[in-house]
């Protein structure tokens, strides 16, 4: 039987649209000034995208600037960007489902499954490139100058396999590690015996339904930001690759800010559940500094009340982003932009004021928090 409503149930439902529709519109309002106030008016330039989300929802999706300059292309939720180091779960993620079909578990030896490596390796565990407790060098400092051609995953293998020391005793401190997520990829690929970018596309993206895409150069992301870098005029010059944009386990995620916010409330499911995946995050942890720790791939923080916060951010030639989650909520609150600048740090605080996020033990922005812990000078 067709329900049929009163008049006064549509003039209810009427208000309750336009009301919902003022308020998003207020939102917007707010936001396009608050990245005019950060960023400037010149809609001209390189941008980024917000997407906040609460149950799944989008409760703001605020897009600005280009995507493509040459082609005057703007930004919006459904292009993708490159993720930089906000990969780096989608990796523990790969090593996480191989963990839950049994084919190897934190403790299992790296030099069991990449062979030649010297013996000084012999103590790294798999659990030990998750939180980035493995002592290995980083490769970037170990790149012979002169350098034309990316760097492959693989690359990374051979620049540290014969190295004969770590920084310090694996297993017993946290040193932020790049190296340790190529050699995780190598690790998916061995036990797997597929490609990474096919393990994640066949096991990790398209079970959940997420539209996501490893970087390959011969197979580069079509719907896509494409990234910049300013100069000391202001002006900006296309930088969208670098020597290191072609390795895949430390950063070469791209996905849609909407994608992200489908998989953030997967994950944040996932973790307000007792389920292996939460077990692993808590077992696995690793004290960054005071009241922040490390764990397959996200930082672990706390609110002033006291709840879980997973954060990362991501920093690369001509992208920088930030990502927040809070699984009591289940809101993700995510910035990426398609410009290396560091006009991102206040920006995103003023988006956490806004949403009334207020982080323990972080000073002075999350952003700058995190990039004062990739550069080994914790705060």
């Amino acid at each position: 039987m067709m329900k049929i409503f009163s008049p006064f149930s549509i003039l209810w439902l009427s208000l309750l649209f336009f009301s919902m529709m003022a308020c998003q519109s207020k939102n917007q309002q707010n936001t396009a000034a608050l990245f005019t106030h950060f960023y400037g008016a010149n809609l001209q330039q390189p941008g980024g995208s917000l997407y906040v989300a609460q149950q799944g929802e989008p409760i703001e999706d605020y897009s600005f600037g280009l995507a493509d300059m040459e082609k005057e292309k703007p930004n919006s939720s459904e292009l993708k960007y490159r993720m930089a180091s906000v990969s780096k779960h989608f990796t523990a993620y790969a090593i996480y489902t191989l963990i839950r079909e049994g084919k190897l578990d934190l403790d299992t030896k790296i030099t069991e499954v990449l062979k030649g490596m010297n013996p000084v390796y012999e103590q790294v565990r798999v659990g030990m490139l998750l939180n980035h407790t493995s002592g290995i060098l980083d490769y970037e400092g170990l790149m012979k100058e002169g350098l034309s051609e990316q760097l492959s995953d693989a690359d990374v293998f051979a620049l540290v396999k014969d190295q004969d020391t770590t920084y310090f005793k694996p297993g017993t401190a946290f040193r932020y590690s790049n190296t340790g997520f190529c050699l995780l990829t190598l690790v998916v690929e061995q036990i797997s015996g597929r490609p990474y970018a096919d393990f994640m596309k066949e096991a990790v993206f398209e079970p959940k339904g997420i539209d996501a895409k490893i970087y390959e150069a011969a197979h580069p992301p079509l719907i896509r930001a494409f990234g910049y870098h300013p100069d000391k005029e202001g002006q900006f010059r296309f930088a969208d690759q670098s020597l290191t944009s072609a390795t895949k386990g430390d950063g070469g995620v791209y996905i849609s800010p909407e994608q992200f916010s489908k998989w953030s409330l997967y994950l944040m499911e996932e973790y307000n559940d007792d389920t292996p995946y939460a077990r692993l995050l808590e077992k696995n942890k690793m004290e960054v500094t005071q009241d922040v720790y490390y764990s397959m791939g996200w930082f672990l923080l706390r609110d002033q009340e006291g709840d879980l916060i997973l954060a990362h951010s991501g920093e690369t030639t001509g992208f920088h982003n930030i990502v927040v989650l809070e699984p009591k909520k289940k809101e993700s609150i995510s910035l990426f932009t398609n410009r290396d600048d560091l006009k991102i740090a206040p920006a995103f605080e003023e988006v956490l004021k806004r949403y009334a996020v207020k982080l323990k033990a972080v000073r002075p922005t999350l952003f700058n928090f995190f990039a004062q812990i990739y550069q080994d000078d914790l705060p």
